[in-house]
């Protein structure tokens, strides 16, 4: 029925505790480190956030589609490098 349950099973119990430390850990960083003055974001800084992000997300799709077409294209390369 859930397809996505057997990845649970599959999966020891120490990937699992790793896996939620390591989450809990970059939580605690973010909130106690990077978070240390709050500001009200600008709207400046909210579009250049965005943009940034959605760069990302850009490269990563593409980088994955050369990778499943077997391509070697300069979005692969400049992910890899």
């Amino acid at each position: 029925m859930f397809s996505f349950l057997a990845v649970i099973d599959a999966m020891p119990l120490w990937a699992w505790a790793a896996f939620f430390t390591f989450i809990t850990a970059m939580l605690a960083l973010d909130l106690g480190v990077f978070q240390r003055k709050s500001h009200v974001m600008g709207m400046k800084e909210a579009l250049y956030k965005r943009w940034v992000t959605l760069q990302r997300v850009f490269l990563l799709r593409q980088a994955q589609a050369s990778d499943m077409a077997g391509s070697n294209s300069a979005t692969s390369k400049f992910i890899q490098t």
